[in-house]
């Protein structure tokens, strides 16, 4: 293979990459962090202020009202027990919530993580099939270009706001095809049927 058929190649590589990670759902996404994070936190318990460092440090940006709420969801679930005191929250996770963690179980709501993979599948449906190794190396370039973080817990990925735009077409990093427009608008629509549900 030539050099520059192998570099366009790792290009597209990264931009699918992006892509499928971006276009999972930024709620189910979140929760899914949440529970990670207590299922890796003392006693699997942390108050909403920890919780929300964490997922700062993993790339989103949440705000204390969101991950409030997305914690009274989980609780609504049996996925975590919540506790309110002097407005402060705090959460213990349920085995169940820790088995959702994991991807043991599949819970509507909640995104599965995105491991090797989960990331390999989706990519094998667009006609890319890299070696292990070739996938490695590209998840560690863009986690290295701050695109990806990868989860202090486990092996689970989470793109960040950066690595968003880039999937956007919002920002052009060197080394990754920029998105077509069609790719553009194929996503566009993949985020408003997940917004409002398929028909």
């Amino acid at each position: 293979m030539s050099n520059l058929f192998a570099e366009r190649l790792r290009q597209h590589l990264r931009l699918a990459v992006l892509l499928y990670l971006q276009n999972r759902p930024e709620t189910d996404e979140r929760r899914l962090a949440i529970l990670r994070i207590l299922s890796q936190a003392p006693a699997y318990t942390a108050n909403a202020s920890i919780i929300q460092d964490f997922l700062v440090d993993m790339g989103m940006n949440p705000s204390r009202d969101m991950v409030r709420t997305d914690l009274a969801w989980l609780d609504e679930q049996k996925l975590v027990s919540l506790n309110i005191d002097q407005g402060v929250y705090g959460a213990v996770a349920s085995s169940r919530g820790i088995e959702a963690a994991e991807g043991k179980i599949s819970i509507p709501g909640i995104s599965k993580p995105a491991d090797l993979n989960a990331i390999k599948e989706s990519l094998l449906k667009i006609s890319l099939s890299p070696s292990d190794l070739d996938l490695l190396n590209e998840l560690m370039w863009l986690t290295d270009k701050a695109l990806l973080t990868q989860c202090v817990f486990g092996h689970a990925l989470s793109i960040t706001n950066t690595g968003r735009d880039v999937a956007q077409g919002k920002v052009q990093i060197e080394g990754i095809k920029k998105p077509s427009a069609d790719t553009l608008m194929r996503t566009a629509a993949q985020s408003i049927k997940g917004s409002f549900g398929e028909r």
